[in-house]
């Protein structure tokens, strides 16, 4: 189903619920299972109202000109890594820090400063050495630690693919948990292909 037609549905069964006055676990009972992103119910209440202040994440996010300037600077070796967030209207992705530490740590470091709840992608130019070769692969990692929030988790893992579109020639990387995030981690994934 398009998006145009799911929101057109979406907005037909908000507006029933509405007129009608019931909570959506009535409707959801009477028929297949639908999901109500743009319909807020009322705690205590079960009483539903519409948003109008929130889009899809999978709409897909604006990727911004920082942020692709600074991935066009980590490929030319400019930068050690990139933090990027979703800002707060959960509708750009931006840049929150780039870095030319050589410094493992320091990387995983401004992958976990949003707090232990929040998610983040990263840029991340890894360099290993293979039959006496010096080597690099610039990943492109999904954190999402096992703490985020469902809002987190869903923003960052629906976005994820806006963000590979605009960044060519990467290793998508998906972590979750700090051990995700180690050297030896990268590490082994960089050697799993050639």
């Amino acid at each position: 189903m398009g998006a145009r037609l799911r929101g057109i549905a979406s907005a037909l069964v908000c507006a029933a619920v509405l007129s009608a006055g019931s909570d959506i676990a009535a409707i959801a009972h009477a028929g297949p299972a639908i999901q109500f992103p743009d319909v807020v119910v009322e705690p205590g209440t079960g009483r539903a109202a519409i948003r109008h202040d929130i889009r899809p994440v999978s709409d897909g996010l604006d990727v911004s000109q920082e942020a692709i300037d600074a991935y066009s600077a980590l490929k030319a070796q400019k930068f050690r890594f990139v933090v990027l967030k979703i800002d707060d209207s959960f509708h750009h992705v931006v840049v929150e820090k780039t870095s030319e530490s050589t410094n493992h740590e320091d990387f995983v470091e401004a992958m976990q400063a949003g707090g232990e709840s929040v998610g983040r992608y990263g840029l991340y130019d890894f360099r290993y050495e293979r039959d006496g070769k010096q080597l690099r692969k610039i990943f492109l990692i999904m954190w999402i630690p096992g703490t985020a929030k469902s809002k987190q988790r869903h923003a960052y893992s629906s976005g994820f693919e806006s963000v590979k579109r605009k960044m060519s020639d990467v290793m998508p990387y998906r972590a979750d948990s700090v051990g995700e995030l180690s050297d030896d981690a990268f590490d082994e994934e960089a050697r799993k292909t050639p």
